[in-house]
């Protein structure tokens, strides 16, 4: 790939869209790069199936709104339908309203939950079911979520978490609905990862 960091802001937007057949699922994440000097925020898509960057574009605005205008092009050229992401919340509007399936990122979330679970004192059997059903994702697990919320309200931090996980679930699970939707965003990331290797 070519060193995007080096080569300007030009080069980002001559990058551009360079893919023009159908992409039905893609992986999308953002990264702070530096051009020129200039830290600037770039958004990378690729093919979910085949890791190949589709395409880079800058984004001027982090917000629902922002992202609604990065990915409605993606969407309406290519076809998409079907995207993976971090478990960043501005996601979730973007899918919405776009009548996108969705999955985040199953890594991410994991890496996050276990973390917040280990902060937590006490409430280890909550907290096994939790990682349980993280794991395992089963049918249903979204309602057992909320059923457990009645339970965990003497602890604010754990309830919070219940609840996040309840209301991400279809997200959580839509890999099993679509079998050409990776549980992880890892071939966005490795992407990423090269254009900052090149620098």
């Amino acid at each position: 790939m070519r060193d995007v960091q080096e080569a300007g802001v030009g080069a980002i937007r001559a990058l551009g869209r360079r893919v023009r057949e159908r992409v039905e699922v893609v992986g999308a994440d953002e990264t702070m790069l530096k051009l020129n000097g200039e830290k600037v925020v770039a958004g990378f898509v690729v093919d979910a199936s085949s890791g190949r960057l589709v395409g880079i574009d800058l984004l001027m605005k982090q917000d629902s709104a922002g992202f609604v205008d990065w990915l409605s092009g993606f969407v309406q050229e290519l076809g998409v339908k079907a995207i993976v992401s971090d478990d960043l919340s501005t996601y979730k509007p973007v899918v919405e309203e776009l009548g996108l399936e969705h999955q985040i990122c199953l890594a991410h979330v994991r890496k996050n939950v276990s973390r917040r679970l280990k902060e937590i004192e006490g409430w280890e059997w909550h907290k096994a079911r939790i990682w349980l059903l993280l794991n395992e994702l089963p049918e249903g697990g979204g309602g057992e979520l909320m059923r457990m919320e009645r339970k965990v309200r003497g602890n604010a931090e754990l309830r919070r978490l219940v609840v996040e996980l309840s209301n991400k679930w279809r997200s959580l699970t839509g890999y099993k609905r679509i079998r050409t939707l990776p549980a992880t965003n890892n071939c966005t990331e490795r992407v990423i990862g090269r254009s900052k290797a090149c620098a």
